[in-house]
């Protein structure tokens, strides 16, 4: 490629303009007001590395595994393919957006991550992501998706709480992560596939389980305290040409009861430097 060229691409993505390329490439960040998430895409450890809000990173480590049948092992999805499909939007505080699929033979995934973040010093932030796996074969295929989330609110890694919350069904349709001061929540779209399990740990124990070569089914604990971490296991018997979705919201946002602390200690050094006027 010549160096007019790279000149040129270097140019789009600066301005924010639609990249669409079959690469390895490693890193990309997203930015958005406030906010600002790196994916890695190839590594061993691919996925999402961060996820700073106000300028502090919330996020330790986001994984996605699979399995393909009753036996182990899981594996990242990043080893269906070692030539992703990736395109790419950067318009600044406008649209961030990476869009990835995994393909081999027998099955894709695609995942869709899109950053929202809030105005400056507000300690809000949302990232979205729809997980897509399709079936490419013509015959039924046995398909499990894991998610494992480990965040560390405030750069933290204790003195928090993991709690799942269940809608009629019995679906844990959300998670709630907080430190007392912030938190993290994540709630499944209602049209997403029925969730087989899921699991809150103290951090390692879920990873250690999906990366140990053997099957793994996640524990359905409900909650845990400390340094905790959280993960969804979906089992989808997929269709020839069936699809598999799952679409949620993730958000990080100042618990009430601290943004209210917040508020009255402003309004009542206001007050005294009123009074002393």
């Amino acid at each position: 490629m010549s160096a007019m060229r790279l000149k040129f691409v270097a140019a789009q993505v600066t301005l924010g303009a639609f990249m669409s390329l079959s690469l390895n490439a490693q890193d990309f960040t997203l930015t958005h007001n406030n906010s600002s998430a790196q994916i890695n895409i190839t590594n061993a450890g691919a996925g999402v590395l961060n996820w700073k809000v106000d300028g502090v990173n919330n996020l330790s480590d986001q994984r996605f595994f699979y399995r393909v049948g009753a036996s182990g092992p899981e594996s990242l999805v990043q080893s269906i393919s070692s030539s992703p499909t990736v395109s790419f939007i950067q318009i600044p505080n406008v649209l961030s957006k990476l869009d990835v699929t995994y393909a081999n033979a027998s099955f894709s995934v695609r995942t869709v991550f899109q950053l929202t973040g809030g105005t400056g010093a507000s300690g809000t932030s949302g990232l979205s992501e729809t997980i897509t796996v399709k079936n490419l074969t013509g015959s039924i295929l046995d398909f499990h998706l894991f998610q494992y989330s480990d965040f560390d609110l405030y750069g933290l890694t204790g003195g928090q709480t993991a709690q799942y919350s269940f809608d009629a069904l019995g679906q844990p349709y959300k998670v709630s992560q907080t430190d007392g001061i912030r938190s993290v929540t994540e709630i499944l779209n209602a049209s997403t596939a029925t969730i087989g399990h899921y699991d809150a740990a103290l951090a390692g124990v879920t990873l250690a389980s999906l990366m140990d070569g053997s099957a793994t089914v996640l524990g359905d604990s409900a909650s845990a305290a400390g340094n905790p971490t959280f993960a969804y296991q979906w089992d989808a018997p997929l269709s020839p040409n069936g699809t598999l979705t799952i679409s949620k919201l993730m958000n990080i946002v100042p618990e009430p009861t601290s943004a209210a602390l917040v508020l009255a200690g402003v309004s009542a050094l206001f007050i005294r430097r009123r009074s002393v006027q």
